[in-house]
């Protein structure tokens, strides 16, 4: 059985990345100011998320899996998470270090917008 780790609130992927939370609905994490042990997730296969996450990706060495595909989320690249979305890591190579940066917001920064119509 897979290892998902549920992502319901910023604080709890602040807290994955032991990154500090400085507003409950929005925040962002520049990975060069994440220490080593703020790289937990290497001990979970993926993560659910119930909030909207926008991912830069600065590095590479790290597959992820979206819908049963894999994909090479490489250098430069933007992924988009929306609420009740499941991605998988796919490896790592040896040595893997996340660069660049994380977008998370709750959902209720939408409210009243064409956006949120969509997901409910």
């Amino acid at each position: 059985m897979k290892n998902i780790l549920e992502i319901k609130t910023i604080a709890d992927y602040f807290k994955l990345r032991n990154y500090e939370v400085l507003h409950p609905l929005v925040g962002i994490v520049d990975f060069v100011k994440v220490d080593e042990s703020g790289y937990t997730n290497k001990s979970y296969d993926g993560f659910h998320y119930s909030c909207y996450a926008i991912f830069l990706k600065d590095a590479v060495g790290c597959k992820l899996k979206y819908g049963g595909s894999s994909y090479d989320y490489d250098e430069g690249t933007l992924v988009f998470m929306a609420p009740n979305q499941t991605i998988e890591f796919g490896g790592y190579e040896p040595g893997y270090v996340p660069k660049g940066y994380a977008l998370l917001f709750h959902p209720d920064l939408l409210l009243g917008t064409d956006l949120a119509k969509k997901n409910t």
